[in-house]
C-alpha cells in the first residue's frame, strides 16, 4: 500500500497502487509497473518464511501481561518510515525484532523490551591481510556482551564509491575475538570466491547484546583494498 505525505499538494509518495510502484532513488521520485516474480522462492526466503511462523506462534503463546509488557514499550522503539515521518514499532513488531536478533546469537529465552541499549562506540576498527589471510580487528570499544556480525560486499572495482545494500553476512564473532584478531579469509572466500588484485570490498559490523538481544547496525563500517 503507498504511503502518502500531504504538504499543499502530494509530495511524496511510496508503496504500490494498483499495479504501480512508487518509490524514490538517489535520482528522485520514480514510479514502475509492478509485476509477479517468475522465479520460486530461494532456501533463504523459505527460512526467512520460517521464522516468520515460528515468531507469530512464540507471540500468541505469551500472556497477556506478557504482551502488554512489549506494548507498553512502543514509545521506546520510533523508526522512520518511507516517507521521513517518525513511527513507533508496535508491541509485536518490537517482539519480532528481538526475537530474531537473539536467535542469531543463540539466545533461546523470552526477550526483554529494555529501553534501547547504549553500545560503546569500536575504535581503530581495521581489515587487513596477515599471514593467515583476510582479518579484522578493534583497537577498543569491543564489549565481551556484545556479539558482532560481520557483513561484506563482492570484492568489485576501484571505482565503486559506495556499496548500496549489496552486502552478505560473512562471519559472527564476539567481543573478545574482536579485541583481538579475527581471521575471516576462509568464511570470504567461501562466500564470494577467491579474491584478486585491484579490487576492493565494503565491510560493516552489526552488534547485537546477547542479553537482550537488542542490535545496532553498522557500528563500524569501511572498504579494503587488495
Amino acid at each position: 500500500m503507498a504511503l502518502i505525505k500531504l504538504g499543499g499538494v502530494v509530495t511524496q509518495i511510496s508503496g504500490k497502487i494498483g499495479g504501480q510502484t512508487f518509490g524514490t532513488s538517489a535520482s528522485g521520485a520514480y514510479m514502475k509497473n509492478s509485476g509477479t516474480p517468475r522465479k520460486s522462492i530461494t532456501l533463504l526466503q523459505r527460512s526467512k518464511m520460517s521464522a516468520m511462523a515460528t515468531t507469530a506462534q512464540a507471540w500468541r503463546a505469551l500472556t497477556q501481561e506478557q504482551r502488554d509488557v512489549f506494548n507498553a514499550a512502543s514509545p521506546d522503539y520510533p523508526y522512520l518510515n518511507r516517507v521521513g515521518e517518525t513511527k513507533f514499532y508496535s508491541g509485536y513488531a518490537i517482539f519480532t525484532k528481538l526475537r530474531n536478533n537473539a536467535l542469531n546469537v543463540s539466545f533461546s529465552g523470552i526477550p526483554v523490551p529494555l529501553p534501547k541499549v547504549s553500545f560503546s562506540p569500536l575504535v581503530g576498527v581495521e581489515v587487513d591481510e596477515g599471514g593467515m589471510g583476510l582479518q579484522i580487528l578493534a583497537d577498543s570499544g569491543a564489549e565481551a556482551s556484545v556479539s558482532y556480525r560481520l557483513f561484506c560486499t563482492r570484492p568489485s572495482s576501484l571505482g565503486l564509491s559506495s556499496p548500496y545494500k549489496n552486502f552478505f553476512f560473512v562471519a559472527a564473532m564476539s567481543g573478545t575475538q574482536l579485541a583481538g584478531t579475527f581471521n575471516f579469509d576462509l568464511r570470504f572466500t567461501s562466500k564470494f570466491g577467491p579474491y584478486v588484485g585491484d579490487t576492493k570490498f565494503f565491510y560493516r559490523l552489526d552488534a547485537i547484546s546477547t542479553s537482550t538481544g537488542q542490535s545496532l547496525k553498522g557500528i563500524a563500517s569501511g572498504s579494503y583494498t587488495f
